[in-house]
C-alpha cells in the first residue's frame, strides 16, 4: 500500500500531520497530532489558583473559564466591571483569532489561492484588493494591544482570578480601548465585504468548498448567539434538532473521551451513544463545536453587522444548518464583526470602572466547574481540591478534543475529493491545510 505524510501542516495549534494511503480507488486519510499534551499531569498536584495560569496553554480562552470555575468553588460573584473586563477581553479574542484564520487564508501561497499573491507579476489582478492583508494585520495589531491591555498579554492572560480580575486599568487605557474598538469595526465590515465577494460568493475560488462537508451533530452552550457563560449545552443532530439538553456541570459524565494509538489527540464523544469510531457516514455519538456550531441554531444574531452577514449567508447558501468549510469561514466573518460590535460597546470606560473589581473568596468548596463557548468553541474546566485547594482531578473539555472527529472527516473528504483531479503533493498538502484551518 502506498502511503504519503504531508507534514508538517501550517496554521495547526499542535503539531500535525496527514498521512495519506492508497487502498484502491479511495485514498485514506488520517490526520495526527505528533506531539504528547499532559494537561492532568500538570495540574494535578498544583494549588487550584494557579490554573486559570497553567491551563492557558490550551489557549487564551481557558484562562477565563478556569477563572469562572474558581469562581464556583469558592462561591463568589465578580462585580459588574469585573464581568465586563472578561467579556470584553473574550470578545476581542474572538475578533483576532478569526481574524487571524482570515488572514492566513489570504496569505497562503499555494493552490489554490496562490493567485491572490501574484499581482504584478504577469498574472492576473487578484479579486482580492491588495492592501486587504496588511490592514487584517493592522487590525489584528490593535486587537492584540487591547488583549494586552485588559488581560495582561495578548495570547496568554494574567488577569482573571477567583472572583473577578485583579487590577483596574490605568487612566490612559480607557481611551486607547476606545479608539482601537473604532478602527476594528470598519475593518471587520471592508474584510466581510471583500472576503465574500472576492471568495465566497457563487463561482468564485471558496465557492467550491461547499462541496467538503462532513454533517456531525453540533454543540454549544444556549444560548449559543446570546449570552456566551449560558448555563446549559444543546447537542442538535446534523437536521438542527435538539437531541440532548443538559446542565454545564453534566458535561464531564454526558461527553467521554476515547483515545487512539495513532495520535496523541483524544476523541471526544457523547458517553450515551458510546464510542462509535471514524467513518465517512455520519457516525452517531461525535460532534463538533465552534463558530459554525454556534450559527447553526438559525437564530437572529443582537448585533446589526453580524446580523446583515449573517442574512447574506443564508440569502447565498440557504438556511442553517450547514457543515461545509466554505460556511465554516463565513462563519469565521460573521463572528468577527459581532465580536468587534461588541467590542465597541465593552470597551466603554463606563462599563469597565466601579467601586470593586473583586468579590474576596471567604470560604472554598471542593468542586469547581465551569464552560464558554471560546472563539473555537464549548470548552470546560472541573477541579476537585483537597481541603488545602489542591488539586486532585481534572477533567478539561477543549476544543482541540471536541473537534477531533470532525477533523479527521474533513481530511477524509479532501482526499476523496482529489480523485479526479489527481493533485500534486504540495497541492493537496495547501488543501489540507485550508480544509481544517477554519474549524
Amino acid at each position: 500500500m502506498q502511503t504519503v505524510t504531508i507534514d508538517p501542516l501550517r496554521w495547526q495549534a499542535a503539531p500535525s500531520r496527514v498521512i495519506l494511503a492508497a487502498n484502491g480507488s479511495k485514498p485514506a486519510a488520517r490526520l495526527q497530532v505528533t506531539a504528547p499534551r499532559d494537561v492532568a499531569g500538570m495540574a494535578r498536584g498544583r494549588p487550584v489558583e494557579e490554573l486559570p495560569r497553567i491551563l492557558a496553554i490550551l489557549g487564551a480562552a481557558h484562562h477565563l473559564v478556569g477563572a469562572q470555575a474558581l469562581d464556583q468553588l469558592f462561591g463568589v460573584e465578580p462585580p459588574p466591571p469585573a464581568v465586563n473586563m472578561r467579556r470584553a477581553l473574550l470578545e476581542t479574542l474572538f475578533f483576532s483569532e478569526h481574524l487571524q484564520k482570515i488572514y492566513f487564508l489570504l496569505t497562503a501561497w499555494e493552490h489554490p489561492f496562490r493567485e491572490l499573491r501574484q499581482a504584478g507579476r504577469g498574472a492576473a489582478v487578484s479579486p482580492v484588493p491588495g492592501a486587504l492583508p496588511d490592514e487584517i494585520m493592522h487590525a489584528l495589531a490593535l486587537a492584540q494591544e487591547g488583549a494586552a491591555i485588559l488581560g495582561g498579554r495578548s495570547a496568554h492572560p494574567l488577569t482573571a482570578i477567583a472572583g473577578g480580575v485583579s487590577r483596574y486599568l490605568k487612566e490612559d487605557a480607557y481611551l486607547r480601548l476606545a479608539d482601537i474598538a473604532e478602527q476594528c469595526l470598519p475593518a471587520a465590515r471592508r474584510a466581510a465585504d471583500a472576503l465574500r465577494t472576492a471568495l465566497l460568493s457563487a463561482g468564485r475560488p471558496l465557492a467550491a468548498w461547499r462541496e467538503i462537508a462532513v454533517p456531525l451533530a453540533h454543540a454549544a452552550l444556549a444560548p449559543p448567539s446570546g449570552d456566551v457563560t449560558g448555563g446549559a449545552v444543546v447537542v442538535r443532530n446534523a437536521g438542527g434538532e435538539t437531541r440532548a439538553q443538559f446542565a454545564v456541570e453534566e458535561i464531564g459524565s454526558k461527553i467521554s473521551v476515547h483515545r487512539e494509538p495513532w495520535t496523541h489527540q483524544p476523541f471526544a464523544y457523547l458517553q450515551a451513544d458510546g464510542w462509535p469510531g471514524l467513518s465517512s457516514g455520519q457516525p452517531q455519538g461525535l460532534f463538533f463545536v465552534g463558530p459554525l456550531a454556534r450559527l447553526n441554531d438559525g437564530q437572529p444574531l443582537r448585533t446589526p453587522a453580524a446580523e446583515e452577514e449573517r442574512q447574506r449567508m443564508v440569502a447565498e447558501i440557504g438556511p442553517f444548518p450547514h457543515y461545509s468549510v466554505a460556511a465554516a469561514f463565513w462563519a469565521l466573518l460573521i463572528e468577527a464583526l459581532q465580536a468587534a460590535e461588541r467590542m465597541a460597546d465593552l470597551y466603554q470606560k463606563q462599563n469597565l470602572i466601579g467601586p470593586s473589581i473583586r468579590s474576596v473568596p471567604a470560604q472554598m468548596g471542593s468542586l469547581g466547574t465551569a464552560a464558554l463557548e471560546s472563539p473555537e468553541g464549548l470548552i470546560f474546566h472541573e477541579y476537585r481540591v483537597d481541603r488545602d485547594g489542591i488539586v486532585t482531578e481534572l477533567k478539561v473539555l477543549d476544543t482541540a478534543t471536541a473537534n477531533n472527529a470532525l477533523r479527521c472527516l474533513v481530511a477524509q473528504r479532501i482526499a476523496e475529493s482529489g480523485i479526479v483531479r489527481h493533485p500534486t503533493r504540495q497541492e493537496t498538502k495547501s488543501r489540507m491545510e485550508i480544509g481544517l484551518l477554519p474549524f
